[in-house]
């Protein structure tokens, strides 16, 4: 089973995700491990951005789609149901495994999970998956 792999990113400056509308010669955006952030521009003799981690957080897809069909980030705020109670928590990632982050939960595996529905993000409450 494969995953997609990709990326929204919260710009902690403007207070609001990137949208490739706002970089129009934008050619790609590159995430290096420690977070810093390389905006590349589609023409070569435009000069490369980089970009520290305090401004701008990398958050990853699940691979997963809430109940409505919104694609499921790190750092969304979801309700879902776990056994049948509801819960309410924070899309985390930790030791190789997206994570419902509740603390009254023991087992937090986003996988459990059934009738998951994002409900806003750490950033704000508006649902942003541009």
């Amino acid at each position: 089973m494969t995953r997609e792999i990709k990326f929204r990113v919260w710009d902690n400056g403007n207070k609001k995700y990137l949208s490739l509308q706002d970089y129009q010669d934008l050619g790609a955006i590159e995430v290096e491990n420690d977070g810093t952030l390389t905006l590349s521009p589609r023409f070569r003799f435009l000069t490369s951005m980089m970009i520290m981690p305090k401004r701008f957080v990398p958050q990853q897809y699940t691979g997963l789609k809430d109940k409505n069909g919104v694609e499921i980030y790190e750092g969304d705020k979801v309700k879902a149901k776990f056994y049948g109670k509801e819960v309410v928590g924070e899309i985390g990632f930790s030791d190789g495994c997206f994570l419902l982050w509740n603390s009254c939960v023991s087992d937090n595996q986003l996988f459990i999970f059934t009738d998951i529905e994002v409900i806003g993000n750490i950033y704000d409450n508006e649902v942003s998956n541009e």
